[in-house]
């Protein structure tokens, strides 16, 4: 590890040791070693956030937590977070969070992709394989893919089984140059706890599936295109950059509620985020 990132890792550690506590950048500064001028420019090119922007979004996304799993009032909440008043912590929960705090506490749920997990070596590492490929605006014409659907929580193992079954299943087709997606969306009731996965392979207008498979048409969408690169059982870790630190700090509009991801080999992973 760099002496630079160690010193950035120890302002981290000291930001999250003070979420409750008052901090100022320059505490941090200090904790890293480096003038406020450098440590500011160092801790962005690192993370991807101001030192502000980061401590701002993680006081939210602790607050959130907190309010998510205990009965403590939202004021208490609020000054625990050293917010100086219930309107300003409301203000900056909405807009990071999607919703008011009042709002949460009432449905029990929150979007986690819009808070920012604790920024960690591996995390770091990760932005920075991402920034090697350049995010991209593409079109994407319409077409039909064929699959099978499951409700994916917390048990992530069933998506090994779905492309398990599918290619035993698609073993009853002719091959006809398929093209591997794998198609996300969510429901508008929220209380399921989850998201649907498509584990599927493009087919030709008029394909009729039969047995377990079905039919999802995804029309013609304009996406942003990011790569990913390694193991696909990382791609946690660069959908947590996606959500939680470039669409953040853009003013891209996500409109549709479902992504695809584009199965590359060698060449990574294409995950491609529709916007409108």
């Amino acid at each position: 590890m760099s002496n630079t990132l160690s010193a950035i890792l120890r302002a981290v550690e000291y930001i999250e040791d003070n979420l409750q506590n008052p901090v100022a950048v320059g505490d941090a500064a200090s904790e890293a070693c480096y003038s406020l001028y450098h440590f500011i420019r160092l801790f962005e090119g690192f993370t991807g956030h101001t030192p502000k922007d980061y401590i701002l979004r993680r006081r939210i996304a602790e607050a959130a937590s907190e309010l998510r799993q205990n009965s403590k009032k939202i004021i208490d909440v609020c000054f625990d977070y050293q917010f100086g008043s219930p309107e300003a912590f409301s203000r900056a929960f909405k807009k990071i969070a999607g919703i008011s705090p009042a709002e949460m506490r009432k449905c029990g749920y929150y979007d986690s992709k819009q808070l920012l997990s604790r920024i960690d070596e591996d995390s770091i590492r990760h932005v920075e394989n991402i920034l090697e490929t350049p995010v991209e605006e593409v079109f994407l014409d319409a077409f039909n893919l064929a699959g099978v659907v499951n409700l994916i929580r917390s048990d992530k193992k069933i998506i090994e089984e779905m492309w398990g079954f599918l290619a035993n299943e698609l073993k009853r087709f002719p091959e006809t140059g398929r093209t591997f997606y794998g198609l996300s969306f969510w429901p508008d009731d929220y209380d399921v706890g989850g998201f649907y996965l498509m584990c599927g392979c493009t087919v030709p207008s008029g394909f009729e599936p039969s047995g377990p498979l079905c039919m999802k048409n995804i029309p013609p969408s304009r996406y942003l295109k990011f790569v990913h690169k390694g193991d696909v059982r990382t791609i946690a870790s660069t959908y947590r950059y996606i959500f939680e630190t470039f669409l953040p700090k853009s003013d891209y509009r996500l409109t549709k509620a479902w992504d695809i991801e584009l199965y590359k080999g060698s060449g990574g992973t294409e995950i491609l985020i529709p916007f409108g």
